[in-house]
């Protein structure tokens, strides 16, 4: 399959399977995640794999996520940035630490799909 057949196949998935993700598809996901590009090369993305009940209760308990859904899925990514290795923003020419740290996350959270 090539780059754009993946891009128009491309769905979003609602219903999960009661079973287990494998270990090595995470950690295959993890590491596209982390080859992607990033300001001043920071790479201030940080996953955390959620795959317990307990854990996911939590977050639903907190209303973590907008979305009724993502509490059925078998391993919950929450996907953060953290700021602090950016460089202070030149004033009037540059974006801020959490600009670049939003941007950075996106781009390397599309990457896992």
């Amino acid at each position: 399959m090539n780059l754009q057949e993946i891009i128009e196949k491309r769905r979003s998935i609602r219903a999960f399977e009661k079973r287990d993700v494998p270990e090595d598809v995470i950690k295959q996901l993890l590491e596209a995640a982390r080859l992607a590009p990033s300001a001043h090369n920071i790479q201030s993305w940080r996953y955390f794999i959620v795959n317990n009940f307990e854990t996911r209760k939590k977050l639903h308990e907190a209303e973590a996520f907008n979305q009724e859904f993502v509490y059925d899925a078998p391993v919950i990514l929450v996907c953060c940035a953290d700021l602090a290795g950016y460089p202070k923003p030149i004033k009037g020419w540059d974006n801020t630490p959490r600009d670049y740290g939003l941007i950075d996350l996106t781009i390397a959270t599309q990457t896992l799909s």
